[in-house]
């Protein structure tokens, strides 16, 4: 029985807490959105227009400059500079097809040890050329601190045009989850009573299968479109 209840004890243990809130938002093209998600991170959802094309950017940002080293970094998914599944629509996309794809989950850093943990484990998964070495990198992955944002499309619009070729505006949620010890800003904590404890959830396979697969989510509209959209 002592030694069930402590091999219990153990098992609850091993058990890595996280800590889990919400926010939900609207951005349109002009009008960015930005969440302080705590500890210098900030969270945004970025207009990006080159006419007539309109689409958006998600970002996670640290306001520490030094912790920004190159243009992937705007993203942070799996620090790789995978555009198409961190944005919603995009130049030259089938805007139609590219908002069907309601969510997405976003990975990040907290610090810059993790960061260049998560280059490491990136450049290691990137060369895996066996199951054992795929294993491997995965093994190291979960050494790292990383958050988490799953974030929802809940509505959104279109500008005129067939196909339409800009997004115009969007309305979303989003669950942002952090291991434990990381302090959450006070403007998202007070804007949601949402705060709870979660187990540390596992990266999800979609995550890992984008990228595997950059253009899994890249829907690119014929190109005799294209050309009529830039006259």
């Amino acid at each position: 029985m002592l030694a069930f209840l402590l091999s219990t004890v153990l098992a609850h243990a091993q058990v890595q807490q996280c800590v889990q809130s919400e926010f939900s938002g609207e951005a349109a093209q002009g009008q960015q959105f930005t969440q302080e998600l705590g500890e210098g991170l900030v969270f945004s959802v970025v207009p990006m227009r080159n006419a007539p094309w309109g689409w958006f950017k998600l970002r996670v940002r640290s306001t520490h400059s030094i912790f920004v080293f190159s243009p992937s970094d705007d993203n942070w998914f799996l620090a790789t500079p995978d555009w198409w599944s961190t944005f919603i629509g995009g130049i030259h996309s089938d805007q139609k097809a590219a908002l069907q794809y309601r969510l997405r989950s976003l990975i990040f850093p907290l610090s810059d040890d993790a960061k260049e943990k998560l280059r490491e484990f990136t450049g290691r998964l990137s060369a895996a050329k066996t199951s054992a070495e795929q294993r491997d990198a995965f093994v190291a992955l979960k050494s790292i601190h990383l958050g988490q944002i799953t974030f929802n499309i809940d509505d959104y619009g279109f500008a005129n045009g067939d196909p339409p070729t800009s997004v115009e505006w969007v309305k979303f949620t989003a669950s942002v989850t952090v291991p434990a010890e990381f302090t959450f800003s006070e403007k998202l904590v007070s804007a949601k009573l949402s705060l709870r404890y979660v187990e540390c959830p596992a990266i999800p396979d979609d995550v890992i299968e984008n990228f595997r697969n950059p253009k899994r989510h890249e829907y690119s509209l014929p190109r005799e479109t294209t050309t009529a959209a830039k006259q």
